[in-house]
């Protein structure tokens, strides 16, 4: 049995603390937008869910499906000075309910291959993620939609549950024939995917986190993930990392849902949703994470914790009385028998 106490002791924020989140002049849009992301969906308006990256209006605007709505509170101050107080942010039910953004077409903006590198960029806030679960943030492909092929993926931002810690997940399919697999006893062909996925993360339902993931495609070894502003290490499995070209096509992005029967759906709160067709240096990725704390966030990993005790830990100085804070290092830590 693993069991983790987590006791806080609420102090009030110092001045300095205050004082410096209050001449943070620079709004969360503007860092974004200086780094010139391809599409940014901020979830700014309430009824609508267009980026605003881009000089047309309209384009990449996405399509509400269900019940999506766009008003729930995003990140915000004191916790995330860069915000606005009044930050919104998509809520997303589950099931059908996810945002779909069509291809303009023939090697648009949205399309990667071999030689291109992305950056995919999310802040998320999970309410429930089932064990060994993979849930989609941002997705492009196995959207089931008539005239493409079943198994198409780009790209895929996503989590997956651990034993209610969320972990960063990257998966994409690579182009080329099929290859021989065993399905249930039978010999099969099957897309070759390729799919990575952290070895630390955040435990669901604790507040709003910032994920990252850069690639670029054809590259072995390119691969970079970050969390809350901090690199994080993972591995590869499945078919492991590749000098392979992606499969492409036209087929929708989708943001909160993947695979046509929704097994992948998003439970929970998005907000801030970026794509980027090159990879941001971990020093851009580290400004667009700002939290009003001294030091570098620790995270739950299951396998740290220790079998059959309890782990106490203390810890100093939080902003506020509410769930949405985010954790410095413990300021005393210790297991009980």
């Amino acid at each position: 049995l693993c069991l983790c106490l987590l006791l806080f002791l609420v102090l009030n924020a110092s001045a300095e603390q205050l004082l410096r989140a209050q001449q943070d002049s620079r709004g969360y849009s503007e860092v974004i937008l200086k780094d010139q992301p391809t599409a940014y969906w901020d979830f700014s308006e309430p009824k609508s869910a267009k980026s605003t990256s881009s000089k047309a209006s309209d384009a990449f605007r996405a399509k509400l499906l269900g019940k999506v709505a766009l008003n729930h509170q995003g990140p915000r101050p004191k916790a995330f000075p860069l915000f606005d107080q009044a930050n919104s942010a998509a809520d997303f039910p589950g099931g059908k309910d996810c945002l779909q953004v069509d291809d303009p077409g023939e090697e648009s903006p949205l399309d990667f291959d071999a030689g291109d590198s992305i950056t995919l960029e999310a802040w998320v806030f999970p309410r429930t993620i089932g064990n060994d679960q993979y849930v989609s943030v941002i997705s492009k492909g196995r959207t089931g939609n008539a005239g493409f092929e079943k198994e198409n993926l780009n790209y895929a931002l996503r989590l997956k549950g651990d034993n209610q810690v969320a972990l960063v997940n990257f998966l994409f399919r690579s182009r080329g024939p099929l290859h021989n697999s065993v399905d249930n006893k039978k010999q099969t062909t099957a897309p070759k995917f390729h799919r990575w996925t952290s070895s630390i993360g955040f435990p669901v339902e604790s507040g709003w986190h910032h994920i990252v993931v850069t690639y670029s495609f054809g590259t072995v070894g390119s691969v970079r993930a970050y969390l809350d502003g901090q690199a994080i290490a993972g591995t590869w499995d499945m078919e492991g990392d590749t000098d392979a070209a992606p499969f492409v096509d036209n087929d929708q992005v989708w943001i909160g849902s993947g695979q046509p029967n929704h097994t992948a759906a998003f439970k929970g709160w998005l907000d801030e949703i970026a794509i980027y067709r090159r990879a941001l240096t971990a020093e851009q990725i580290a400004s667009h994470y700002r939290c009003n704390s001294t030091s570098t966030n620790t995270w739950v990993a299951a396998s740290d914790l220790p079998e059959d005790r309890v782990r106490v830990q203390l810890f100093d100085g939080l902003m506020d009385r509410t769930w949405g804070f985010t954790l410095d290092k413990p300021t005393l830590e210790f297991d009980l028998p």
